[in-house]
């Protein structure tokens, strides 16, 4: 083959390969966060820009011909990016949901919070883990004596735990245990869902141990990605109610409703975090304290959730509310605490 020859099929090509990597990158980018994967984008993209350009200009001269190479060139990204991404996907699910920040996004312990976190009633926790981490965070007393009883909480993908302490004082005379997942706050190890749940059970474990906490009055409560966690504590455990702010059915990779780019996948993904397989199988109460305007779990989500509880179940829904409700809205909080109280009541 002549160099003239040769030249004619190695630009399109790489024009075809510039174009796949830049929309590989873009579809990695909704899993890897930092300035790194900004700046492989931008290098893909330009590339891909520049190589069309120079297709266009090797082209005969006619329009119609130049067109068409170039339409043949995006059309060959298009298909190549996606059966790249097809293969990560379906063979890096597991990778991806351990490796990556699709479900955590962890967060350190600001000085600000930490000086705010030597006040009377809240204690320090530290669990070892039996693979070598250790898992940090507090204990709000709810009085200052006797066996209390005790709420778990579990924060969402990114949520550092300290900040739940001003409203976990509310549900007093519960104590809450506020415990980090594995690299937030002052948390170690990697995040994931396997170890996340294993995590969560040992915190259980732990904690009902405490002469201080009743071990017959423990609740969980669940925020965002957590209420998942929460749900499998209450299947695996004895639990007297199940408090969940903005909760879902199920969790994957990428959920319905995401980014077009991302629609063909849908039947691939696999899901992580499966609270609807577990409700029915729950008889404690439970509550689901949902945002009118959730955008991110909607609340079709935790209605579906309820309708699968096998004990009673309630949906509360605060019309204007978003997702971070739980975060600002003090009166979501004392209907928690309200209905701890029930549950208590029932379980005595």
């Amino acid at each position: 083959m002549s160099a003239p020859q040769s030249s004619r099929f190695a630009l399109p090509a790489a024009s075809i390969i510039a174009g796949a990597l830049a929309i590989l990158a873009i579809a990695l980018s909704r899993f890897i966060s930092g300035p790194l994967i900004l700046v492989v984008v931008a290098a893909f993209l330009i590339a891909f820009i520049l190589s069309l350009t120079l297709v266009a200009q090797a082209a005969p001269r006619s329009f119609g011909r130049a067109a068409a190479r170039v339409l043949v060139s995006l059309a060959g990204a298009v298909a190549l990016g996606y059966l790249l991404l097809f293969a990560i996907v379906l063979f890096g699910q597991d990778a991806i949901a351990d490796r990556t920040n699709a479900f955590f996004q962890p967060r350190g312990l600001s000085e600000v919070a930490a000086a705010q976190l030597n006040a009377p009633g809240l204690e320090a926790l530290e669990i070892p883990t039996a693979d070598g981490a250790v898992l940090r965070g507090w204990l709000a007393r709810g009085s200052a004596a006797g066996n209390q009883p005790l709420v778990i909480y579990f924060g969402g993908s990114g949520s550092e735990s300290s900040d739940a302490v001003a409203h976990a004082r509310m549900l007093a005379p519960w104590s809450v245990a506020l415990v980090n997942y594995r690299g937030f706050g002052a948390s170690t190890g990697r995040p994931t869902p396997a170890n996340a749940r294993g995590d969560a059970l040992l915190i259980y474990d732990t904690l009902v141990q405490r002469g201080d906490v009743d071990p017959t009055q423990v609740a969980v409560v669940g925020y965002s990605l957590g209420t998942g966690v929460a749900v499998h504590v209450a299947e695996a455990r004895p639990t007297v109610a199940v408090a969940l702010f903005a909760p879902y059915d199920s969790l994957k990779l990428v959920q319905p409703g995401a980014s077009p780019l991302y629609a063909p996948f849908q039947s691939m993904m696999k899901p992580y975090f499966t609270p609807i397989a577990s409700a029915p199988n729950i008889q404690a109460s439970m509550l689901a304290i949902v945002g009118g305007e959730d955008n991110v779990f909607p609340a079709e989500m935790s209605w579906r959730l309820a309708e699968a509880w096998g004990g009673p179940a309630a949906v509360r829904v605060y019309d204007g509310e978003g997702h971070t409700l739980s975060e600002r809205n003090d009166a979501s909080w004392r209907e928690v605490a309200g209905f701890l109280a029930r549950a208590a009541g029932r379980a005595e």
